[in-house]
């Protein structure tokens, strides 16, 4: 829970809110510079709380935030915050920060509220049969569109979000988006080094460098894991046999390192999809997940590149019809019985 308020002022007509056709009681009240914020339900008891909350002034309409708390730290300071509000400004993969306030040993920050689930949820629905899973392409597409986001905040702001994995990315009831919902790991490229304990380290998608002791980070680790969570679109696991970003950390090992299996050999649509488009998703998957952040794709634009080209080719009509390709298949046969016949 978060810690209470003593400047709030419980009104009797505040002790519930009306929100998605539901009621929530009112938990706690907190206040920003004067604004107050309710806080309605938990959504996270993770390193990084997070709880639905409601913005009065902003009506029913507009009036559900998502309210974060952060320990304040390096990389959570107020300027740092000013930075990723106006990078996430117009950037439809991040929601908007609306507020913050350092207050105590921790800072709340405020953002608009993502309609939706999160993917772990929805790649959890998908094997257990309550939802259909999507197809191929269309989860290349998404995963590109995200990968437009996250780069246009290296870019601008030279920024690494760190912890880029389904339980921070939701599947918004916004056709077409996934969006990023967390900013607790994100860091300065320079101040990667000075990270604090706990900061991007889901081991299964956080790039090795990541997971090795002062390890050099920045944003080649969030093309690794947003490349771990495509794999895992695509084939329902996780990269090198489920070890993730793991299998990576200690390359000198007499252990084998598991194989990485291209994901056009387990997707279950992949007899459906041309050859040619396989091909291209295959090589973005195998250069975002390498274990050494130099071999992987060198900037954010040659990264995006490569995703492009894979776009065109799935947005290019097929080469010939299938009468075409009938008509082919009787030349070649009758070729290369005349062929025969000559021989």
């Amino acid at each position: 829970m978060p810690k209470p308020n003593q400047n709030s002022n419980k009104s009797p007509s505040e002790d519930s809110v009306r929100l998605f056709a539901r009621d929530y009681p009112v938990l706690d009240r907190i206040r920003i510079r004067g604004r107050l914020y309710l806080i309605l339900e938990r959504v996270s008891v993770a390193h990084r709380e997070r709880f639905l909350g409601y913005d009065p002034a902003r009506g029913p309409r507009g009036g559900a935030v998502c309210v974060t708390m952060l320990p304040r730290s390096e990389a959570s300071t107020q300027q740092h915050l000013k930075v990723l509000q106006r990078n996430s400004e117009s950037n439809s993969s991040l929601p908007d920060i609306l507020d913050f306030d350092a207050q105590g040993d921790r800072v709340i920050v405020v953002s608009r509220w993502v309609r939706g689930v999160t993917l772990s949820r929805f790649l959890h629905d998908i094997r257990e049969g309550r939802q259909h899973r999507i197809s191929s392409i269309l989860a290349f597409q998404r995963i590109q569109g995200l990968a437009h986001g996250v780069c246009r905040w290296h870019q601008r702001g030279q920024w690494c979000h760190g912890d880029i994995k389904p339980e921070n990315i939701v599947v918004s009831t916004d056709p077409g988006r996934f969006i990023l919902i967390d900013f607790g790991s994100a860091w300065v490229n320079a101040m990667s080094a000075f990270r604090q304990a706990g900061d991007g380290v889901s081991p299964f998608y956080a790039a090795p460098e990541q997971l090795t002791p002062g390890g050099r980070v920045d944003f080649r680790a969030d093309q690794f894991s947003l490349t771990g969570v495509l794999y895992q679109l695509l084939t329902l696991q996780l990269p090198f046999e489920g070890l993730g970003g793991r299998a990576g950390v200690n390359p000198q090992s007499k252990v084998a390192i598991p194989k990485l299996v291209p994901p056009s050999e387990l997707a279950a649509d992949r007899e459906k999809i041309p050859r040619a488009i396989w091909k291209g998703i295959d090589r973005v998957v195998s250069r975002g997940l390498r274990f050494d952040p130099d071999a992987r794709y060198s900037t954010p634009q040659a990264w995006l590149d490569d995703l492009e080209e894979v776009a065109l080719d799935i947005k290019r009509p097929p080469i010939g019809t299938e009468s075409n390709r009938m008509v082919t298949g009787v030349l070649d046969w009758l070729t290369g019985r005349r062929s025969s016949d000559d021989t």
